[in-house]
This record gives structure tokens, sequence and C-alpha cells, in this order.
């Protein structure tokens, strides 16, 4: 399975350093969140992700390496912080050729923007970004499609074999060059970061589509900082251990429930906000962490208060739930009991600005996908 036995997920329950099945697709999760930023649904491949975690921080063990040296890592990468909506690498595949990818744990696919790609809405890009070129000669085309829908879109083509470096790290990787692409304008592409048992690349054949498992580290561990627009701070994504220099605590761990997505039983799990309590797995008994998501997932009647408490309102225009901006500084933190941790969410980090408009980071949708998700709003408060 991909990662060996990373079935550990590591929560740091201190505050941050800085202010700041085979072939299986990608978890379809419904959410309508339609406001854009810059020209792409705020959701942004929410339909596929996972999760991870700043005012702690969250990150990613193996479970045969827990002993482990902490401070060791293998490589990293800067991540351009896109005004809190998402973050995206620096990757480079082939001879060098550069991309800006979505690091997605919520699906374990990659694939970047071919110079054949079309689109019906300018996921193929326009003139002057980045587009794979396959007459590269480092890689080698397989003879084989691929085809992966998301929530917020899909992408098709064709499977070729060559480098992948992210974060100073080459591996030999099977990845996807885009033909056909919807719902992707503001990356050139995808690194998956899931268990390859959900890999639609891996389910045709092929043994080399996970990236961290071909890198072939001492330690499959990775993290993720996500920075906070404000902070004019760039993220970062830590291969083989964590950045000390972006955390202060301990880490606490919670078993994974599955080699799939990075998927967790809520175990009990509640929230408290205000004079408001209640469970987090009335309907919907497990969750996961996905960097690709950028809000929180909960079950409908978690949703619902949680936001009466801090002052939102559902807004069938949207599709998601309206806040008052001054709220960022002035509304209360939200209270998430984890495997007996407890991780507050400030008002600051859940309240996200889209021009004049601003959002609830906390959203329903859970119910209907069985899956609770922890997004990014999760992951800039804590590191994962």
């Amino acid at each position: 399975p991909a990662h060996n036995v990373m079935n550990l997920l590591a929560v740091l329950v201190a505050a941050a350093a800085l202010t700041g099945a085979a072939g299986a697709a990608p978890l379809n999760k419904v959410a309508t969140f339609n406001i854009t930023k810059a020209g792409r649904n705020v959701n942004y491949l929410a339909a596929v992700k996972h999760v991870a975690g700043r005012t702690g921080r969250t990150v990613v063990l193996p479970a045969g390496d827990i002993d482990v040296d902490l401070e060791r890592r293998a490589g990293s990468a800067s991540l351009t912080n896109d005004e809190n909506f998402l973050w995206n690498a620096p990757v480079y595949i082939g001879n060098a050729q550069a991309f800006s990818l979505d690091l997605d744990t919520g699906s374990a696919d990659t694939w970047v923007r071919g110079s054949s790609c079309t689109s019906s809405d300018g996921s193929c890009g326009v003139s002057g970004q980045a587009k794979f070129s396959t007459s590269d000669s480092t890689v080698t085309a397989t003879g084989t499609s691929f085809s992966v829908s998301y929530g917020s879109g899909s992408v098709s083509g064709k499977v070729y074999l060559g480098p992948v470096e992210l974060g100073g790290l080459t591996a030999t990787v099977d990845f996807g060059v885009s033909t056909s692409e919807t719902g992707f304008s503001d990356s050139d592409g995808l690194l998956g970061l899931g268990y390859s048992s959900i890999s639609n690349i891996a389910a045709e054949g092929f043994t080399k589509s996970n990236f961290i498992d071909q890198l072939g580290l001492s330690t499959n561990e990775f993290s993720f900082y996500l920075s906070n627009y404000a902070d004019s701070d760039s993220g970062e994504v830590t291969i083989g251990g964590v950045d000390t220099s972006k955390y202060t605590g301990s880490f606490s761990y919670i078993s994974l429930s599955s080699e799939t997505y990075w998927e967790a039983s809520w175990s009990g799990g509640t929230y408290a906000v205000s004079t408001s309590t209640g469970k987090l797995d009335s309907s919907v008994k497990n969750f996961i962490v996905d960097t690709g998501t950028t809000l929180i997932y909960l079950d409908t009647t978690a949703a619902n208060a949680i936001n009466s408490a801090i002052g939102a309102t559902y807004s069938s225009s949207y599709g998601a739930y309206v806040i008052s901006c001054s709220k960022a500084s002035t509304g209360p933190a939200v209270n998430l009991t984890i495997g007996g941790n407890v991780y507050s969410i400030p008002a600051n980090i859940y309240v996200l600005q889209d021009g004049s408009i601003c959002f609830s980071g906390f959203d329903r949708g859970a119910t209907s996908i069985g899956l609770g998700i922890l997004g990014d709003i999760f992951i800039r408060a804590y590191y994962t």
C-alpha cells in the first residue's frame, strides 16, 4: 500500500510558532460553494480530498517510525498562497519542465496540463501558462489513457513515465498528461498524496504512481504548513520529516481507519462555540484530512449549529454560509475535540474573504458524502 504503513495522523496541540479501493475515484464531495476566487470555485478540488492542520500544527507520520527524529527532513518546497483558498507548489517534470501543482492528500494521481489539452472553461490555460511537452526525451509514453472525476471537475489524458521533482527530491513516477480538463484553471495540475489504493493510474496496472513511495526514503513522513495570506508568508511542504521552525509543542496521534484517504474516526468528537455544543459524529462517523479542500465539512446538524453560534447564515445563492467580515476580529473561537484533544479554530482563520463578501470556513455536505473533511481551514490552524 502507498506510504507503507503510514497509519497514524499526528496533530500538534500547542500553539504555532508563527502567526500565522483499487481504482476507486477520488471522493466526490457534494459541495456547491458557488463563489469564485481567482476564477475558480472556492471548493477547488474539494470533491476529492482528505485531511491535515496554525494556532497549533499537524503532521503525518508512519506507525513504524514514531520514535524518529522529528527534525530530520529530506526536502521541502515553498507553497504559493492564493488568498487562503489554494496553495500550489513548484514541481518539475521530465527535463525540468516547471509547473505549479496542487498537492492533494485527498487523491492519489499525479497529472499535469498537456500541450494538446482542450477545455470549455479555461482549465487548459491561456497563452503563456505551462503545458507539458511530451517530446521530452526523459519521459516514456505508456500507451495507456487515464480519466479522473473530481467533485469540482474532471481530467483525462495519457499516462507517461518519467522524473518528477518536488522539494529537491526526484522520483520516477507514472503520471498523467491531460488532453481534456474542467475545473482546474488555477493550477497546472495535481500531485496526489493519498494512498495508491485510490489511484486511477495505479488501477490501470502501473506500480510507480505514488510519488512518496517512489522516493525510497527511510521514512515516508510528510508535513504541511499552510500560511495566512495576510502575513505575506509562504506555505511549506516538508518531505521526510517536519520543519521545527513552523510550530511549537508536541504531536498527538490519531489512528487512520484505512489506507485509502487520510481517514480517521471522530471517535465521539464534539464541537463547542460560545454556549453551543454538540457531537461531530451524529450522522457521519469518519473524517478525512485534505489539503485539496478549502473548508471544513461537517454533518448538517453540526454545521448549522456552529454557523448559528458564530453569526453566519446559509445562502442558497452562494451555496455557502455568509458571515460579516468584521467577525474575523470579533468572532468566537470554534473548538473541535478529536481523539481527546481540543483544536481551537480562531475567527481570523475561519472567516474567508472574497472581495467584499466573507464566508464561514465551516460548511455542510459531510452527511451527503458520508465523510467529514478537515480542509485547509484546519491545516492553517494546525501544522499537519
